[in-house]
């Protein structure tokens, strides 16, 4: 009997219901056999990653950080790794996302390539608002207003974004624009609600300088020992924010608020991207990190020497 129920639900694709009627028994009886038809291994039910994972270091990684989560992908046709793991990252955060989330995002190149790798879902209830603003003056196309408009279209959801840059030089007119603008005043609600965000890893390189640093501020970070950066908080190697005095001219979710945030997914990959990788997750921010074999191989290496 239990060999029946299992065929006829697994692999014919009867219902519950129609199992009942055709054996002539109650549908609690039927629920109760499909589960123990797995529990006694006549049915083995696997799930297929359209990527392959190394588990002995996700596990590694796992133990070592205290995460919630670990996907280290294999890039095994050599994909261009950003747009790689953009695909990766699409797929891990469908995988976590549930109906009613307050998603944030955060610019990335590499969260630009997750928007555009998302196959279109419908969520209930789900909004999806920007955590900060542009990095530099003009529109990039890994904008991160462009990036949470995109991905709310894709998934059904209410988008909040805005268009104002990351850094400002003068804390009062941060005041200014998050108080007087009811279009700041419901983001800014969004953002104490926000219970799950994907962002991207930054490096201390002249990328940042050209995008969100002078010469001076970059210069004045390393000698604190800065090695990367999660939405313009800079930390050093052991996770301690190093820039706590920028908050105040930063355009974006407060790092009170960026810290308590239940599932923060960070990707980011490349071998030379690894200190600010560990460095990040030594914050204790990040919970769920999706990376690429490689780039894993050299954090885990490194966090223990």
């Amino acid at each position: 009997e239990l060999m029946k129920i299992a065929y006829l639900y697994y692999i014919k694709g009867h219902s519950q219901e129609e199992i009942s009627e055709l054996l002539q028994k109650s549908k609690m009886t039927v629920s109760r056999m499909t589960r123990k038809a797995i529990e006694e291994g006549i049915v083995k039910i696997s799930v297929q990653l359209p990527y392959q994972v190394n588990e002995e270091l996700q596990e590694k990684l796992l133990r070592t950080f205290g995460l919630k989560d670990v996907v280290v992908a294999k890039n095994i046709i050599g994909e261009e790794l950003s747009l790689f793991l953009g695909g990766v990252g699409a797929y891990g955060l469908l995988f976590h996302l549930k109906n009613g989330d307050v998603l944030g995002v955060g610019e990335s190149y590499t969260v630009n390539l997750l928007a555009k790798s998302l196959i279109p879902h419908s969520y209930k209830n789900l909004r999806v608002v920007q955590l900060l603003g542009a990095l530099e003056g003009h529109i990039r196309p890994d904008n991160s207003f462009l990036t949470t408009k995109e991905i709310a279209q894709k998934l059904d959801g209410q988008g909040y974004s805005f268009s104002a840059p990351a850094k400002v030089n003068d804390k009062q007119i941060k005041k200014m624009l998050l108080s007087n603008s009811p279009t700041f005043e419901r983001i800014k609600q969004l953002w104490e609600e926000c219970n799950i965000a994907v962002i991207g890893i930054g490096t201390v390189n002249r990328e940042v300088q050209e995008h969100f640093l002078n010469q001076e501020e970059l210069q004045e970070l390393e000698a604190r020992g800065a090695v990367g950066d999660i939405l313009g908080f800079f930390y050093n190697i052991d996770g301690e924010i190093v820039n706590a005095d920028m908050e105040d001219y930063l355009m974006g979710i407060s790092r009170e608020r960026l810290f308590k945030i239940e599932k923060l997914i960070a990707i980011a990959g490349g071998p030379e991207k690894a200190t600010a990788i560990i460095g990040a997750l030594r914050t204790g921010a990040v919970d769920i990190l999706i990376t690429d074999e490689e780039t894993a191989e050299k954090v885990y290496t490194q966090a223990l020497s």
